[in-house]
């Protein structure tokens, strides 16, 4: 009767083998798994950032446009945001009417630092271009042309 007790307890633990083949099966699932899910982070954040920017644009546009508070109105990047401004630059902007919008800070926005819009006209005040905006090897073009119309 006590060999067969010290048989039981000795088959009822783990090899190391059957650990070793447990992790390594862990190992082949995540991997591609965290792949795919900073793909999709990357992929978010830029969407994110493109929209936020194709918005904001578009607002300053439409205030400009209306002769909202009298003024041009404008968007600028800053480390994490962009800043909706009243004013025909940044440097010279009413803060008080300033509107902040955060943005991960690892994207990178090619070709877009400020843009304003003239005054009832909302044509662009600065030269315009292709904007990129990118992340890894996530990007997304667009262009906003001399009428202020995005292609």
């Amino acid at each position: 009767m006590s060999k067969v007790k010290c048989q039981i307890l000795h088959k009822q633990g783990f090899t190391l083998i059957e650990l070793l083949l447990v992790i390594a099966l862990v190992l082949i699932v995540s991997v591609p798994t965290a792949a795919f899910s900073t793909h999709f982070i990357y992929q978010m954040s830029v969407r994110d950032a493109s929209e936020g920017l194709v918005g904001m644009l578009q607002e300053a546009q439409a205030l400009s446009m209306l002769g909202k508070e009298n003024s041009a109105w404008g968007v600028k990047k800053q480390s994490g945001k962009l800043i909706l401004f009243r004013g025909e630059d940044f440097s010279n902007r009413d803060q008080a009417f300033d509107q902040a919008l955060s943005i991960n800070s690892h994207v990178n926005m090619i070709g877009f630092d400020e843009m304003s819009f003239s005054r009832y006209g909302g044509f662009p005040l600065q030269p315009t271009g292709s904007i990129v905006v990118a992340w890894g090897n996530v990007n997304e073009i667009f262009k906003l042309n001399s009428e202020g119309v995005f292609e």
